[in-house]
């Protein structure tokens, strides 16, 4: 499975960067949004609105929603307490391989990087990001 990297262009530093749209879908997702950052977490949760979202602090948390839910997307930051995203991402991926995951993050290194790519991430959106790009990439999921 190929893994997308989105960087910020210009064109999308001007269209939406986490201006609290909601995002628009033809379908409704379960998507599980697990960020540390407070602000962000809000604002994707608020993002997907005309989705079932529900939102954790970190990795363990995260761990904890997703076996008591049934999720279509996982978007998930890689530094975070408790649990980090690739631990968190290689228990998911042991029990349901086929879930799509987004990976959102500030920078990592390259010992992270290797890991998601050996775990099969759908798509690694670097911070600050477009929402809208963001919404685009999972609608395409």
């Amino acid at each position: 499975m190929k893994t997308k990297t989105v960087r910020p262009s210009a064109s999308s530093e001007n269209r939406s960067n986490f201006s609290g749209e909601q995002i628009k879908s033809q379908r409704q997702l379960s998507i599980l949004v697990v960020e540390d950052e407070t602000v962000v977490r809000d604002l994707l949760s608020r993002a997907f609105n005309g989705h079932k979202v529900q939102a954790a602090a970190n990795g363990q948390e995260g761990l904890e929603l997703f076996r008591k839910g049934n999720f279509d997307i996982v978007l998930t930051d890689i530094e975070m307490p408790v649990l980090d995203g690739v631990g968190m991402i290689r228990e998911i991926r042991r029990e349901r391989p086929e879930i799509k995951i987004v990976v959102i993050s500030g920078g990592m290194d390259m010992k992270s990087q290797a890991a998601l790519q050996e775990l099969g991430i759908n798509a690694l959106f670097l911070k600050p990001l477009s929402v809208i790009e963001l919404a685009e990439a999972v609608e395409r999921l």
